[in-house]
């Protein structure tokens, strides 16, 4: 119940449902997610460690703002970590894991001939989190999961047209860079990726 009440919550909070500085109510929460009290507390807890709430003594729940400041700091940890990521998923990723990351795209496709913008977010997040659980380290998967989610809420609040032909392209010749195993194309692929996105976000703040 915990894992669960995390999950709905964390998904809340990247997708704006709980904006920025709103304050949460765990009691509120509770009734909404039909979960008991302790778990919700438990999982607000896992959130603070996480950055994306703060728990301020004697005022309640709050979630955490976001800045241009923290995307900036986000992407240069992403282009430093991510990035070098992809020449160890080239050595790595199995047949299966490679079918699993077409079937992503299949599904981004749907969702692309159909403009949900939302949607296309979450797998692309579906993506990038099947790449990091292909570099067999679990250290690492942690930190590329925290990174990209934190960056995604921020995509979120500055969500408009995003250039979703430009991302599409991008993924195609990533993946296509990973059949043949080439750890230098993918990251570089991966590199130019994360630049391009940061152009967008960057006009839409």
């Amino acid at each position: 119940m915990v894992d669960t009440a995390y999950e709905a919550i964390k998904r809340d909070i990247i997708t704006c449902v709980l904006r920025p500085g709103e304050y949460i109510n765990e009691r509120q929460l509770c009734e909404r997610l039909r979960i008991g009290r302790t778990p919700v507390h438990q999982a607000i807890g896992h959130l603070a460690q996480e950055n994306l709430v703060d728990v301020i003594p004697r005022k309640g729940i709050i979630v955490r703002a976001v800045s241009i400041d923290e995307y900036f700091n986000l992407d240069e940890a992403r282009l430093l970590v991510e990035v070098e990521a992809m020449r160890l998923v080239a050595k790595r990723i199995t047949q299966t894991e490679l079918e699993a990351l077409e079937a992503i795209l299949a599904r981004s496709h749907e969702a692309r001939l159909a403009r949900n913008l939302e949607e296309l977010l979450m797998i692309d997040r579906d993506f990038h989190f099947a790449l990091a659980e292909s570099t067999r380290n679990a250290v690492l998967i942690g930190m590329l999961k925290s990174a990209y989610e934190r960056s995604l809420r921020i995509w979120f609040i500055s969500l408009g047209d995003q250039n979703v032909d430009s991302s599409r392209d991008e993924h195609e010749r990533l993946l296509a860079a990973l059949r043949k195993r080439d750890g230098e194309g993918a990251a570089a692929i991966m590199r130019e990726h994360i630049l391009s996105s940061r152009a967008h976000t960057m006009r839409q703040a």
